[in-house]
Protein backbone atom coordinates (compact mmCIF):
# COMPACT_ATOMS: atom_id res chain seq x y z
CA UNK A 1 0.00 0.00 0.00
CA UNK A 2 1.08 3.32 -0.09
CA UNK A 3 -0.03 6.28 2.11
CA UNK A 4 1.46 9.09 4.15
CA UNK A 5 1.21 9.59 7.84
CA UNK A 6 0.96 12.28 9.57
CA UNK A 7 1.60 12.68 13.65
CA UNK A 8 2.07 15.07 16.17
CA UNK A 9 5.34 15.06 17.99
CA UNK A 10 3.47 14.05 21.45
CA UNK A 11 1.61 11.33 19.78
CA UNK A 12 4.61 10.03 18.29
CA UNK A 13 6.48 9.96 21.79
CA UNK A 14 3.27 8.00 23.45
CA UNK A 15 3.53 5.45 20.48
CA UNK A 16 7.39 5.36 20.98
CA UNK A 17 6.50 3.66 24.39
CA UNK A 18 3.75 0.65 23.04
CA UNK A 19 5.20 -2.52 22.83
CA UNK A 20 4.56 -4.44 19.61
CA UNK A 21 1.41 -7.00 20.12
CA UNK A 22 1.61 -9.99 17.89
CA UNK A 23 -0.98 -8.89 15.88
CA UNK A 24 1.11 -6.62 14.34
CA UNK A 25 4.76 -8.77 14.13
CA UNK A 26 2.69 -11.20 12.57
CA UNK A 27 1.63 -8.61 9.60
CA UNK A 28 3.85 -6.06 10.25
CA UNK A 29 1.81 -3.21 10.24
CA UNK A 30 2.63 -0.84 12.82
CA UNK A 31 -1.06 1.08 12.62
CA UNK A 32 -2.25 -2.51 14.51
CA UNK A 33 -0.25 -0.55 17.43
CA UNK A 34 -2.19 2.20 16.75
CA UNK A 35 -5.59 0.95 16.99
CA UNK A 36 -5.18 -1.88 19.48
CA UNK A 37 -3.86 1.01 21.75
CA UNK A 38 -7.03 2.72 21.09
CA UNK A 39 -6.22 5.39 19.19
CA UNK A 40 -7.68 7.00 15.93
CA UNK A 41 -6.41 6.58 12.29
CA UNK A 42 -8.04 8.66 9.87
CA UNK A 43 -7.45 7.78 6.09
CA UNK A 44 -8.92 9.83 3.06
CA UNK A 45 -8.51 8.28 -0.55
CA UNK A 46 -6.09 9.29 -3.18
CA UNK A 47 -6.80 10.87 -6.92
CA UNK A 48 -3.88 8.70 -8.10
CA UNK A 49 -0.88 6.38 -6.96
CA UNK A 50 1.45 8.93 -6.71
CA UNK A 51 4.96 7.40 -6.06
CA UNK A 52 6.71 6.44 -2.66
CA UNK A 53 9.67 8.09 -1.22
CA UNK A 54 10.99 5.35 0.29
CA UNK A 55 14.90 5.92 0.17
CA UNK A 56 16.69 9.31 -0.63
CA UNK A 57 17.01 8.42 -4.28
CA UNK A 58 13.46 8.67 -4.63
CA UNK A 59 13.27 12.00 -3.60
CA UNK A 60 14.52 13.48 -7.18
CA UNK A 61 11.41 11.41 -8.85
CA UNK A 62 8.90 12.69 -6.67
CA UNK A 63 10.45 16.05 -7.07
CA UNK A 64 10.18 16.13 -10.67
CA UNK A 65 6.56 14.46 -10.55
CA UNK A 66 5.31 17.88 -8.36
CA UNK A 67 6.77 19.87 -10.53
CA UNK A 68 5.32 18.27 -13.57
CA UNK A 69 1.79 18.69 -11.73
CA UNK A 70 2.68 22.37 -10.49
CA UNK A 71 2.50 21.09 -6.91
Amino acid sequence: HLGVYLFKRDFLLRFDKWAQSPLEQTEQLEQLRILENGETLLCVEAENDGVGVDVPQDVAIAEKLMKKQRL
